[in-house]
């Protein structure tokens, strides 16, 4: 089994000073191959454990935000950076290019779980979706699963005792 070792100087390797936009030009091309091998659509598992543990610290702590030094001292978050991040690449990077839709940073460094979207705004979303959805069934007739979905519930409703 893998042992997970501690990372010798956090603020070192993940400088929440340092912005991707004033870092040199050999980290600047290390975090754009590093972007490019992630995949576009989905997590890597790797990124799934520092995004849980990002957002499982801030609901621990009943907070919406933290600094990146403070999130950085949460072990798990740390072992997850180390897991996913290599040398030169910041803990702020990987938010901003890969879950900036969830979370934010700011200036000084905080980072802030990012705001739901305002009630008319989600209402326009979901009706997007429901829209985007509908476009892909077919008009005339059922899939399987809408078959199958169809049959268990009309068993259901049959088999229904009050």
């Amino acid at each position: 089994a893998s042992q997970a070792l501690p990372v010798a100087n956090p603020s070192q390797r993940f400088d929440a000073s340092k912005k991707s936009g004033s870092a040199s030009v050999g980290v600047s091309r290390e975090l754009r191959s590093f972007l490019a091998e992630l995949p576009d659509d989905v997590f890597t598992p790797e990124e799934d454990e520092l995004r849980e543990a990002i957002l499982n610290s801030f609901k621990r702590r009943r907070v919406s935000s933290g600094s990146v030094d403070k999130l950085l001292g949460n072990r798990r978050i740390a072992s997850a950076c180390e897991a996913l991040l290599p040398p030169h690449v910041q803990l702020v990077d990987w938010i901003q290019h890969r879950v900036a839709a969830e979370l934010k940073v700011e200036e000084d460094g905080t980072v802030h779980r990012a705001v739901k979207p305002p009630k008319r705004e989600g209402a326009l979303l979901r009706e997007k979706a429901t829209a985007d959805f509908l476009a892909e069934v077919p008009e005339d007739d059922f899939t399987d699963a809408e078959l199958d979905l169809r049959s268990e519930v009309l068993d259901a409703v049959s088999n229904w005792s009050r």
